[in-house]
């Protein structure tokens, strides 16, 4: 039985015919405008001439970025409007649809927006009911429009899909002839990205169902006796009636299928993959033979999204790279492309390219090539361009990579000889002699079929054992029912994740397996639903007379910048009166310093950024001052979201949560400060003082995250007048509650949390307002500049193309732990705090555990690395971007760093209510060997009152570490880093029966500096 594998990529379209696992034969031929020219060319040119009976040809498999190259290159013409309808009610109006895309996109794809009733809170419940009468307004005014591709998001409708499921059979009924795409069946956790990977996928399928029916056209043509299938992002086969629906499901299948390919024709399962193309060349990892899936941040043409993507990296080198030369050479990242044979020397052309180089070293000739065409390309020219190549190899891979230990490397593709022997890192270089150039062909070609199931039980009434079985059976009825062949049935990945704040210990599963394709019975069409497999829930409907939002896209929105500016002290902008002026640059640094301060707590910045940069963008303005210039009478309110992060990235804000509790403060609120300056609520301050004209004080009660409200600085050394105070707080329905009448820290969170569960675990909140003295004395001075500092050290070696995790430690006096792979992650939830524990392997392998925040490192050994109070952050090796304690999974590259503690949380006091033994860890000490790096502002007021930069806060100047460096960096006396009243000591706790911590007679130890 023969089959064909067909790879579309932006220069070539290579095709391979298989017999079992034999390749017969192959062809390379330019890629067409039509993308099916180029197909049936090359699949002409491999099929023997004989009768189609004969040969037998059961399956085409095609891979094609066709459709992530609309999306990349711009093409906006095939993109086509889109009408969002967001199940929502009144949450998430702040942050509308499309508002983080960029402009050109948006212009295009926009075409109408509703928020209309719907949606669930975290536990699945309805927060809303769906109307039947808004939906038929919408469809009216969608077909008004005439815009015919629809995307419907709802909140949480990863964990109950019942509303989506509802609308569009609405829309079935009323318009069948509207494209719906349903964002459950997209996308993960987080309700903007999904919806944008949502808008996204409905912009494309009218490009897609054409492009598939001319394949499905031209292929019947070509081989009438074979069926077509495409391939997905993760290397598996797409039924072409699926393909229409999800065409944002093949955006990585060309760099999935070299991967494949390479693992075909080498026989290995785990391996570093390079394929070099014309234009340039993807880099990613094997894993069990498949390719390792993408991190927690995924961006297509500057649009976030929530989708799976392989993990892949791009090099701007190939075969048909421009060559630059002169005093510095250079290769790359511009190409001729297919017009290689007419534009490279070689060929008689005027442009040095990559194949010029390769033909003078002698690694590489083609046919027609002419060797005296590039004499002038000397020996040293080729020299220095082999260093440069393979000093930009040798950096992509130690990108992916998650250790120190030499990997082993296949490279593939046209390109290959572009690829040295030797790359630091790795070990052993691999080219297979044959069918190297059409590796991504024979990925194509072997693509297995898939299932995936995802199912929500409860232990309480189906004991685990028995629900694994439950999806493990799901699993192979999906895949039976896809023509795979049973007696192959792999599961490639499966995760067990509780549900919190749902009664009867629920339990979300899920399952990914894989299985050969019975060439001897391939089925056609669809056989399964689309989306993950999920329980069928009752589907109500209610009549309404409230009328539809509907939101005009407007002309204010954000997109991140590719590359931030650095910026100096001396950039920013200070009003001698009313303090240091934000602009978006220091937004962007103040969030991103914030999300390490959240130590894996405090939810996510970006949606609060997204926030406070529209308000600016409308001419609001913010203030940031130091606490000690406040009046001495100074009424200050502390401003936060409380509740479950994962709640804030679903039920985004209306903007007016924390807004109306500040407007029932009696006396009215003199200055704003953050509860905690660790992830989002870092923003809300920030976006108080923008609306009410409030300078915001650079301090805030934690100097990083916790979980609870009695870990607040100021509230646990019993610095309010409790009897006296009031909190104020407000969900999404806009209803504010006054809580009051508690005699101390702990019943104050006592008498709040029971109302933020009320409210769908995420509420606005306004606690006690605070004195200047009480911020000067017991908060933690200049953490808003701490953020800005560590931001924008970060934004320094990005632009620097140095290491971001080095940098951040730098900068904050910390030190790196270890790098490496996360490979187990345990997790459960109690009292809406979600716990867990983290694996890493690495140099040293070390267990991370978490309370929402990151409170322990421990060795293969139980040695302590590193404990709270300081500072445990999580990022991304590559990016440096913080990893929130609900984003970690399985695979992830991850770099744990430590950063000291500010010295307010180590005092003895404060250890008692935010120490080890707060958390549980009894025993454990707190050995402080990072000395507290100096809290100061920023900005300062002068003997006259007048605001300005301090000058005392020295720039630091610009070091590059290496990972080994930051391991052995100990603190230098002449560094002015370490010039700051630094303690050290060592103080186990135990818990006495009460439950309140105290110190251990038998072991305590101090070691002051002479400045403490």
């Amino acid at each position: 039985m023969f089959r064909l594998g067909v790879d579309v990529g932006g220069t070539n379209t290579d095709v391979v015919l298989l017999k079992g696992n034999d390749v017969v034969r192959l062809a390379k031929v330019p890629t067409s405008k039509d993308v099916t020219g180029g197909i049936i060319e090359a699949v002409t040119k491999v099929l023997p001439e004989v009768d189609d009976a004969q040969l037998k040809v059961s399956a085409v498999m095609v891979g094609t970025t066709h459709f992530l190259n609309a999306v990349l290159q711009k093409k906006l013409e095939k993109l086509q409007k889109v009408a969002v309808i967001r199940l929502s009610g009144p949450a998430s109006s702040d942050l509308p649809p499309f508002v983080d895309w960029p402009e050109d996109l948006k212009e295009a794809v926009c075409g109408y927006i509703a928020l209309v009733s719907g949606g669930y809170e975290i536990s699945g419940v309805p927060s809303n009911t769906v109307s039947r009468d808004q939906i038929l307004e919408v469809i009216k005014e969608i077909r008004e429009l005439g815009i015919k591709y629809v995307a419907v998001s709802g909140l949480f409708s990863t964990i109950n899909r019942s509303q989506e499921l509802l609308v569009k059979q609405i829309f079935t009924e009323i318009a069948p002839d509207l494209h719906v795409t349903l964002s459950h069946e997209i996308g993960s956790v987080g309700l903007l990205e999904r919806e944008n990977a949502t808008i996204l996928n409905a912009s494309l399928r009218r490009m897609a169902d054409s492009t598939i029916s001319a394949m499905e056209k031209a292929i019947s043509a070509a081989v009438p006796s074979s069926k077509l299938f495409l391939v997905q992002n993760d290397g598996t086969l797409l039924f072409p009636g699926r393909a229409r629906k999800y065409p944002i499901f093949t955006f990585s299948s060309g760099p999935v299928n070299s991967m494949r390919g390479a693992a075909f024709l080498t026989g290995l399962k785990n391996a570093f993959v390079i394929d070099v193309g014309g234009t340039s060349s993807d880099v990613g990892v094997l894993v069990n033979g498949f390719p390792r899936p993408a991190g927690v941040e995924l961006e297509i043409g500057g649009i976030r999204s929530n989708f799976r993507m392989p993990d892949t990296v791009s090099v701007g080198i190939g075969g048909s790279s421009v060559i630059t030369l002169g005093d510095d050479v250079s290769i790359g990242p511009t190409s001729v492309g297919y017009e290689l044979m007419e534009k490279s020397k070689a060929f008689g052309g005027d442009t040095y390219t990559a194949f010029d180089y390769g033909l003078v070293s002698g690694l590489t000739s083609i046919e027609g090539a002419d060797r005296s065409e590039v004499s002038e390309l000397t020996k040293d020219q080729c020299e220095k361009l082999s260093e440069k190549i393979k000093e930009q190899f040798s950096h992509v891979i130690s990108l992916l990579k998650v250790n120190d230990e030499d990997i082993t490397l296949v490279v593939v593709g046209g390109g290959a000889f572009l690829v040295p022997e030797q790359l630091d890192g790795v070990g052993k270089v691999i080219k297979p002699a044959k069918y190297s150039g059409v590796a991504n062909a024979v990925g194509a070609a072997i693509a297995k079929v898939s299932a995936e199931v995802e199912i929500l039980e409860s232990y309480e009434t189906l004991s685990r054992e028995a629900a694994k079985e439950k999806l493990l059976e799901m699993a192979e009825k999906q895949i039976a029912s896809v023509g795979g062949v049973l007696s192959s049935f792999e599961v490639l990945d499966q995760s067990e994740v509780p549900i919190s704040y749902i009664p009867g210990k629920f339990h979300r599963l899920y399952i990914k397996a894989v299985a050969d394709l019975d060439f001897e019975n391939v089925q056609s069409g669809t056989p399964f639903a689309t989306g993950p497999t999920m329980p069928t829930e009752e589907i109500h409907e209610e009549e309404t007379n409230v009328h539809p939002h509907i939101l005009h896209p407007s002309s204010v929105s954000y997109h991140a910048p590719a590359t931030l500016p650095l910026k100096t002290l001396q950039d920013l902008v200070i009003d001698p009166v009313k303090g240091w002026k934000l602009d978006e640059v220091d937004v962007e640094y103040i969030a991103l310093g914030s999300a390490f301060l959240g130590s894996g707590g405090g939810g996510n910045a970006y949606l609060g950024k997204i926030r406070t940069i529209l308000h600016l963008k409308r001419g609001k303005e913010i203030y940031v001052i130091p606490p000690a210039s406040l009046e001495e009478d100074a009424n200050v309110a502390p401003a936060a979201f409380i509740g479950a992060p994962s709640t804030l990235l679903e039920r985004l804000s209306t903007g007016e949560e924390v807004l109306r509790c500040f407007k029932k403060l009696s006396p009215p609120a003199d200055a704003v400060v953050p509860v905690e300056i660790g992830g989002c609520n870092s923003m809300e301050p920030l976006i108080i003082g923008a609306l009410l004209e409030l300078p915001v004080c650079d301090c805030d009660g934690m100097g990083r995250a916790f979980p609870r409200i009695p870990m607040v600085t100021w509230y646990f050394r019993e610095r309010v007048k409790w009897l006296e105070s009031k909190s104020y707080l407000c969900g999404s329905n806009g209803k504010v509650i006054e809580v009051d009448g508690y005699a101390s820290n702990s019943q104050m969170e006592a008498k709040i949390i029971p109302h933020v569960v009320a409210l769908g675990m995420l509420a606005g909140i306004v606690t006690p307002a605070v004195s200047k003295e009480t911020l000067i004395e017991h908060g933690v001075v200049g953490t808003l500049s701490k953020s800005w500092l560590l931001g924008r050290s970060v934004v320094r070696a990005r632009n620097e193309h140095s290491d971001p995790v080095a940098a951040m430690c730098q900068e904050g006096g910390g030190r790196l732990l270890v790098s490496g792979k996360i490979v187990d992650v345990q997790r459960s939830f109690e009292n809406g705090i979600g716990l867990g524990s983290v694996k890493i392997s690495g140099r040293t392998d070390v267990t991370v555990e978490f309370q929402n925040e990151f409170l322990i490192v421990k060795d293969s050994n139980e040695t302590v690395l590193a404990v709270v109070p300081d500072i445990i952050a999580m990022v991304d090796t590559d990016s440096g971007r913080p990893i929130l304690s609900e984003e970690v999974r399985y695979g992830l590259r991850v770099s744990v760093v430590v950063l000291p503690a500010p010295a307010i949380l180590r005092s003895v006091e404060s250890l008692k209510y935010i120490g080890p033994a707060c958390f549980g860890f009894e025993g454990i000490e707190c050995n402080f060997e990072l000395p507290a790096v100096s809290e100061s502002v920023l900005v300062i007021a002068d003997e006259n009152g007048k605001f300005k930069v301090n000058n005392s806060k020295e720039e630091w100047p610009s070091r590059r570490l290496e990972h080994s460096q930051l391991h052995e960096e100990q603190p230098n006396p002449t560094d002015n880093r370490w010039q700051s009243s630094t303690l050290r000591f060592v103080i186990v706790f135990q818990k006495q029966q009460h439950g309140t911590p105290e110190r251990s007679k038998q072991d305590r130890s101090f070691s002051c500096t002479a400045e403490s």
